[in-house]
């Protein structure tokens, strides 16, 4: 992030006239520092708060410790500094799931419970902001996507619920109903599909460890990509064993 940070500084002293809205993608381990660099520079910040749910105990019992794994991530920082932002999913990594997301990004409440950085929590308004308008402003679409509203392009969503009103401990269970494409409906969710869990909860536990098959150990928590992960080189090793 130092590096994108003078990157950018130098690229905009060089061409001082260029509107590209760079942004900076994930911003895990984002500083306080650094946030009003990035505000300076009009550095967009597309984060990934969803991290704190599937790997936040991990992150803090392990790889980043207590006192780094509260600010994963820290869209409060951001806010603070009167900054947009928006939020991601990073599939395969977990499967798309935007209502995780969305619960993610207004709790922080890792898979034990625990809510990491509570002053990083947000309003569900604005948790729903950072993954529909503010991130088309990022790709220069804040014209005719990101809203509902005369002139822009009729994408929307049809949900079980309304995320406003249900409890922020539910908004995990909310479901697409119905997918809109400019104003043509797309997907329709069946009973079926209804009654089956999420898919972006497959995984398994943080204690385990898969054997490869071109060596090593890989260690992941739920919802990691080491099924997809498995299956890739199982692929590649089979079509090396047949060559």
């Amino acid at each position: 992030m130092d590096l994108l940070i003078r990157a950018v500084k130098s690229a905009k002293a060089r061409y001082p006239n260029v509107d590209n809205r760079p942004v900076l993608v994930h911003g895990q381990t984002l500083r306080k520092d650094q946030v009003g660099k990035l505000k300076a520079l009009d550095i967009f910040p597309s984060l990934f708060p969803m991290h704190t749910f599937y790997w936040g105990d991990y992150h803090r019992d392990s790889v980043l410790g207590p006192a780094r794994a509260e600010n994963i991530s820290p869209t409060g920082w951001v806010l603070a500094e009167g900054m947009i932002f928006g939020t991601h999913h990073d599939a395969p990594v977990a499967l798309p799931d935007s209502m995780r997301i969305l619960s993610a990004t207004v709790t922080r409440r890792t898979r034990s419970g625990r809510v990491l950085g509570p002053e990083h929590r947000v309003p569900v308004a604005t948790a729903l902001k950072a993954m529909t308008l503010w991130p088309a402003w990022q790709h220069f679409e804040e014209d005719r996507k990101g809203s509902i509203e005369v002139g822009k392009l009729a994408d929307f969503v049809v949900l079980s619920d309304n995320p406003m009103k249900v409890p922020e401990d539910q908004l995990d269970d909310l479901q697409v109903l119905e997918t809109i494409k400019e104003g043509v409906s797309i997907y329709r969710r069946s009973d079926a599909d209804a009654r089956a869990p999420s898919a972006a909860m497959f995984g398994v536990t943080l204690d385990e460890a898969h054997d490869l098959p071109l060596g090593g150990q890989h260690a992941h928590g739920d919802g990691c990509f080491n099924h997809g992960l498995s299956v890739l080189i199982h692929a590649v090793v089979n079509a090396h064993d047949a060559d």
